[in-house]
């Protein structure tokens, strides 16, 4: 009777290691694939142009130097565009920030006496930005957003010897599957600094 325990014991040893086994078997019967798609995406990029024209009525590139001796009245050329170096057409806009220090720099002065003249390709969205029209492509540049700058004819003694700044910002996004299909800048969506 011993020796049928033994053989029934072995049995169910062979019969559950051969089940492990098998079990095991099915665990290497398998396969793995993996690809990689290299995607990339395209790029949103702008850099502002700025020129101006010479006393001989050229256009050349804007000095870095400070212009001096601007009195009451003067008119400074000064000619910003806003150059699409992204990969995708692009909506743009713009901003000027007139920042007038007194002489010792140490008041804000109003800028009120200092005019823009703004082309109209640029819409005026009342929200602080000008609208460039009409898509930009890659590698092209708008019109310009203004032309010259005007100092009024009447300005205070605090003015003499001042420092003008004429800053201009510029924001651009892609017209491609943007939200706005109706093809207006002033519906576009996802401008940077609108972005929270």
């Amino acid at each position: 009777m011993r020796s049928k325990k033994k053989i029934v014991l072995l049995t169910s040893i062979l019969l559950l290691t051969s089940a492990i086994m098998g079990t095991g078997t099915f665990a290497f019967i398998t396969a793995r694939l993996e690809t990689t798609n290299v995607i990339t995406t395209g790029s949103v990029d702008l850099k502002i142009v700025e020129t101006r024209i010479d006393i001989n009525g050229n256009e050349e590139a804007y000095p870095e130097t400070t212009i001096g001796d601007i009195v009451p009245g003067a008119v400074v050329s000064k000619i910003p565009r806003l150059s699409n170096i992204g990969h995708s057409d692009s909506w743009m806009r713009a901003k000027t920030d007139i920042q007038i220090l007194s002489q010792d720099g140490t008041n804000r002065l109003e800028s009120s006496v200092i005019t823009l003249d703004f082309n109209s390709n640029w819409i005026n969205g009342n929200d602080g930005w000008y609208y460039y029209s009409y898509p930009v492509k890659s590698g092209e540049k708008t019109e310009p957003l203004f032309t010259q700058v005007s100092f009024s004819e009447v300005m205070a003694d605090e003015y003499a010897g001042a420092n003008v700044d004429v800053n201009v910002i510029g924001e651009s996004v892609q017209i491609k599957n943007n939200a706005d299909k109706s093809g207006n800048v002033l519906e576009a969506n996802g401008w940077p600094s609108d972005t929270p």
